[in-house]
C-alpha cells in the first residue's frame, strides 16, 4: 500500500487519492495493533493485509466449497518487481465468486493450471478473513455441468455490493463484476453506458478497447471484469448462447 501511493503523483487528482490511501494504510495500523479487540475474521484480514504468512496446507485444511467454478477472466499485472496473476471464479450453484492468485520474478512463469475459460469441477479453500474471495484449488473431480455464466448486475447493485465488501473487508480495492452495457468511446476515457443511463469510466487498460466496441456494435453486452471506485476494468466477454461464445478479446493485445 505504501509503495503504491507514488504512482500516484503522476495523474490527475493524485491528492484525493493519495489521501485516501494515506488514511487506509493509518487504519490498517491501528487495526493492527488492537488486533485482539477485533473479531476473528477482521482479524484474520488485518492480518493479511500486513503481510503475515499462511502456509498453504493451513488453507487446504480448512472447510471448502464443491462447486463447478468457471473461470469468467483473468489479468497479469506487474506491481513492485513482482509479476501477478489472478484468475477469477464463478460457482455455478454456489453463487460465489474466488480468485486463484500467482505470483513469479519478473519475466518467471505464472501458474497456468487453471485460466480463463476453464471448467474445474473442485472444491475451492478460501484463505481466512473477512470479505477475501482468495481460494486455493483443492480435490478435482471432471467437470459434468455445462458453463454457468455469472448474472449481470445493476451499478446501483454494484455499489451496494461494493460497500458490503468495504464493511467487511475496509482495505478491498476490487470485486469481481458483470455488467450489461455498452462501450462509449470518449476523448481519453472511454465509458459503459447500462440502459438505466448511468455510466461507469473504463480504467487500467493498456490500449483503447476497440474490439469490446466492435463485439457489441455499440448495443449494450455482457462484460466481465473488476469493479473498483475508480471505475471498470473490463477483462472479458462471457457471451450468454452460442451464437456469442466467451472471449478475452477486449483490448488488440493481452493485458
Amino acid at each position: 500500500m505504501l509503495r503504491s501511493i507514488s504512482a500516484e503523483f503522476a495523474s490527475v487528482g493524485w491528492p484525493s487519492r493519495v489521501l485516501e490511501q494515506l488514511g487506509a494504510l493509518h487504519l490498517l495500523i491501528q487495526a493492527h495493533q488492537r488486533l485482539e479487540e477485533l473479531p476473528a475474521d477482521l482479524a484474520s484480514t488485518v492480518h493479511a493485509r500486513i503481510g503475515y504468512p499462511i502456509g498453504k496446507a493451513e488453507v487446504l485444511a480448512l472447510p471448502g466449497i464443491v462447486d463447478h467454478w468457471f473461470a469468467v477472466g483473468m489479468v497479469d499485472t506487474a506491481e513492485y518487481r513482482l509479476d501477478t496473476r489472478r484468475v477469477w471464479l464463478y460457482g455455478a450453484a454456489s453463487g460465489s465468486w474466488a480468485v486463484i492468485m500467482s505470483f513469479a520474478p519478473p519475466g518467471g512463469p505464472l501458474d497456468d493450471t487453471v485460466v480463463a475459460g476453464n471448467l474445474l469441477h473442485a472444491r475451492l479453500h478460501f484463505y481466512p478473513g473477512s470479505g477475501q474471495f482468495r481460494a486455493l484449488v483443492g480435490e478435482q473431480t471432471s467437470a459434468t455441468a455445462g458453463v454457468t455464466m455469472p448474472p449481470a448486475d445493476s451499478f446501483a447493485d454494484l455499489r451496494a455490493r461494493f460497500a458490503q465488501l468495504v464493511a467487511a473487508d475496509p482495505w478491498a480495492a476490487r470485486m469481481p463484476a458483470v455488467i450489461n452495457a455498452a462501450p462509449v468511446p470518449g476523448s481519453g476515457a472511454w465509458r459503459l453506458r447500462a440502459a438505466s443511463g448511468e455510466c461507469c469510466t473504463i480504467v487500467d487498460l493498456p490500449e483503447e478497447p476497440w474490439p469490446l466496441l466492435a463485439r457489441s456494435g455499440g448495443e449494450s453486452i455482457e462484460v466481465f471484469g473488476e469493479w473498483a471506485p475508480r471505475g471498470f476494468r473490463p477483462l472479458s466477454l462471457p457471451g450468454t448462447d452460442t451464437t456469442e461464445p466467451f472471449s478475452t478479446a477486449v483490448v488488440a493485445r493481452a493485458a
